[in-house]
């Protein structure tokens, strides 16, 4: 399930400090991205883009906003997946899905979840994948 609104690489680096603590203030979260180099202003304006897209919700405690996400890490990963899927042409879905798999650590137990799946999926996939291209939505 795509979410109608998506997350950008500069506000998922923001979300990522929110999803690993839980909820944060904005000086937690400027705190956590002194590495970036963004101004407070910058990471206060993608705060305030990720609440109004609805990834974050905030609270008043005291003199603060405490921000927590609305979705778990997970869920905007899978709806990255689905939004990639989107974007690629279906013939091409397989390469893409080697190359992150080539190009990345993954854990036995998921390595096993994925031999399992391809060994399912593969009893009914077809012997090529058509081109989509031209069915854009």
């Amino acid at each position: 399930m795509v979410k109608e609104q998506t997350i950008t690489s500069s506000e998922r680096v923001v979300m990522r400090i929110i999803w690993t603590l839980g909820k944060a203030t904005s000086r937690q979260v400027v705190d956590s991205l002194t590495d970036m180099q963004w101004s407070v202003s910058t990471i206060k304006t993608l705060l305030s883009r990720l609440e109004k897209k609805g990834f974050l919700s905030a609270i008043v405690e005291g003199n603060h906003k405490v921000y927590k996400a609305t979705m778990s890490e997970t869920e905007a990963s899978i709806n990255v997946g689905d939004q990639l899927s989107e974007q690629v042409c279906a013939m091409q879905i397989g390469t893409v899905l080697k190359e992150v798999i080539e190009n990345n650590s993954i854990s036995q137990s998921d390595i096993d979840d994925l031999i399992s799946l391809l060994t399912a999926k593969k009893k009914t996939a077809p012997t090529e994948v058509a081109c989509n291209c031209m069915n854009i939505k």
